[in-house]
């Protein structure tokens, strides 16, 4: 299990992703440093902007040609318009401004290249009737999904 620990520096906040593993000897878990995300930038409060009036489309239009990497590039853009960010760029893992990695507090989460990838990567468990891990996912990279389109991509099996 994973999860990021924000630590303050100097006025200064630096995210990591942090596992936990239990030590059977000790009977007791044992916390360790897996890897440097980055330093943590928070943006302005989120303006009102519509999903669909920034895509210049409606739900139908855009679900026809639906991808999982542009869907989350689509999304990912609009909380860049949304918080006001510019001089930041992304890819599939990573979130850089100019050449370091950077972790985006956004909403309920932390968009960084861990939760870039996280999402990225996820596969729907075939069979599986509940969106709850999915959505989680793209919470943790703090990316608000319309609700409209998630239940375009997760009953047209978009991450599958």
């Amino acid at each position: 299990m994973a999860y990021i620990r924000v630590k303050k520096i100097k006025d200064r906040e630096y995210a990591y992703l942090v596992k936990t593993k239990w030590i059977k000897s000790k009977q007791q878990p044992k916390q360790s440093v897996s890897k440097y995300l980055g330093r943590v930038m928070s943006f302005t409060d989120p303006v009102s902007v519509d999903f669909w009036s920034f895509m210049g489309k409606d739900v139908d239009g855009y679900v026809s040609n639906m991808e999982k990497g542009k869907v989350v590039g689509d999304l990912v853009r609009w909380e860049f318009k949304k918080h006001g960010i510019e001089k930041v760029s992304f890819g599939n893992k990573s979130v850089k401004m100019g050449k370091k990695d950077i972790t985006l507090k956004m909403n309920e989460g932390f968009l960084n290249g861990h939760t870039l990838k996280e999402l990225l990567s996820y596969k729907q468990p075939r069979g599986s009737e509940d969106g709850y891990d999915l959505a989680k996912r793209f919470v943790d990279a703090g990316i608000k999904i319309p609700q409209e389109l998630f239940i375009e991509v997760f009953s047209r099996k978009i991450f599958k």
